[in-house]
């Protein structure tokens, strides 16, 4: 039976999704000899989740930052769904591409960390491939 407090909480995320939400396409990608390639045992899908992306110059200077300066824009981004977008079995794994459809150019990023720590969405890492 589930409590009132996670079907309050269940309600509000599929609001938020709503409102703030953005369609998403899973690649599922998995490790093969040659290096990464689409995994045909798992189906990619798209769903509505909530898409963070920051983008901030990257200091590649190394550990003198007096001898070379080399500043490398780069991107990152924030994942975060609700369980019920998921289909039952669906496992994320790292190195699956998510790709922002709605978004400009429709930029791809790389699971690179699930946070292990949240309970009422998934929520990963992304870095812009």
């Amino acid at each position: 039976m589930v409590s009132p407090f996670s079907a309050a909480r269940s309600r509000l995320n599929e609001v938020v999704d709503r409102h703030a939400g953005q369609q998403v396409e899973i690649r599922p990608k998995k490790r093969g000899d040659y290096g990464v390639m689409p995994d045909p045992d798992r189906a990619g899908f798209t769903f509505t989740a909530l898409l963070t992306i920051t983008t901030e110059l990257e200091d590649l200077s190394g550990e003198k930052g007096k001898d070379w300066r080399t500043s490398l824009p780069s991107q990152r981004g924030t994942l975060s769904v609700r369980p019920e977008e998921v289909p039952t079995g669906f496992e994320f794994e790292q190195g699956d591409i998510v790709v922002g459809l709605d978004l400009p150019g429709q930029p791809a990023f790389e699971i690179c960390v699930r946070d292990p720590y949240r309970f009422d969405r998934l929520r990963f890492d992304l870095n812009r491939i």
